[in-house]
Order: structure tokens, then sequence, then C-alpha cells
């Protein structure tokens, strides 16, 4: 586990914060695929902050962040904890695994250079947000890792109606979906008062 410190200002208009989150997700896996060699290890996102891996056995949980916030003086700073499982096999499977389970050629990665290379992508990913806000660079990035889009789910926070997910808005990065009766119902569901089990297709209200 690791924590570090973002401070946000209100000056970022076209920036909302709720989006670090995804920033640093993204960064993770990116600074992992985008290497030579690793473009197809089989890491993806789960909405709206965590970290899996595509094995023969089924999705398995890799890495997540939990994002504390706090507003001083016209900023958010907010301390972030991310957590990957670099080689640890259990309780789930290791980065690392998965890394050799696709091409046992490649070499295993050590926490030193996963971590540099994530957070030299997050401030490249960072400065763009904070310039340019949330657009066409960060959403077909993120779309490209997720795991889903299209995926029909029920929505057991809105009497069990069977939705498909459609992507995330680029306002404030809630999760947006139709209903598969009738595609004029349209839900928006907020990352901070809902939550994803992939496994059992449901959006439950956290509790």
């Amino acid at each position: 586990m690791v924590f570090f410190i973002v401070r946000h200002s209100l000056e970022y208009t076209k920036a909302p914060v709720v989006f670090v989150q995804y920033l640093i997700a993204l960064a993770i896996v990116e600074s992992i695929r985008t290497r030579k060699g690793y473009e197809n290890v089989p890491l993806r996102l789960k909405w709206p902050n965590d970290i899996y891996a595509d094995t023969q056995e089924g999705l398995k949980k890799v890495g997540g962040l939990l994002v504390n916030s706090n507003f001083v003086r016209d900023e958010f700073l907010l301390v972030i904890g991310c957590g990957i499982n670099l080689n640890n096999p259990q309780p789930t499977v290791s980065i690392n695994d998965v890394i050799q389970a696709h091409d046992p050629k490649l070499a295993r990665l050590g926490p030193e250079e996963v971590l540099a290379h994530a957070l030299v992508t997050f401030e490249k990913f960072y400065m763009e947000f904070c310039e340019n806000g949330m657009g066409k660079w960060f959403l077909d990035r993120y779309y490209s890792r997720w795991l889903h889009s299209d995926k029909v789910v029920t929505l057991t926070t809105h009497n069990n109606e069977k939705a498909r997910i459609t992507g995330i808005t680029s306002d404030y990065g809630m999760l947006e979906a139709v209903g598969v009766d009738d595609y004029r119902k349209r839900y928006t569901l907020q990352p901070d008062g809902n939550s994803f089990d992939m496994l059992k297709g449901l959006i439950v209200k956290k509790q």
C-alpha cells in the first residue's frame, strides 16, 4: 500500500475532483500495459476505482484505491491510498503471475519500477486533466481498459430494473445506463453511493 497527497485547486474549473480516482486507477493499468511486450496483459478497470485481472479462472481483483478528501482554503487535499498485489499468490492472484501466465518470456516487475512508472503516468494525465478537463483524451483510454461496456446489470436501487451500461458522465464521473426494456429510461449512479457486484451482475447501494 502506498499513500500520497494531491492538492486540487478550485481554480481547475474544467476538472471535477471526483475524476482523480479514475486517473490514478487508469495510470496504474497504463503504467504496465504501455510497456513494450506487456500491451495485452489482461489488467482491467472496474468502476469506479478497482483493478482486476481477467484470468482463465475468471476476474480476480489485484488492486484498488481509497481516497479521503478535505477542503481547505479553496483546494481539496486528497489523501490517496493505492494498493496492488504485485507478487502475492494469495488471496486471489498477483499481477506478476498474470504477466507470466500471459507470456512466460516477459520479465516480472518490481515494486519500485511499477510505482515510479505509475506516478509519472498519473502526473501526465493529471496535468492534461487540469488544463483540458475530462474529454476524449481520457474517455477513449478509460473505456479501452474497463470491464463494463454494454454489460447488462440489475439495478437493485431502481426496483431491480435491467439496464445496459453505456459509460460514465463527463461532468461528475457517474455511471450511465439505459433501460433494457425501455431505452428512454436513463440512469446515472454515483460512485460514492453504489457498489458494483460484477459476479452477480448487480449494482447495489453501499451499506
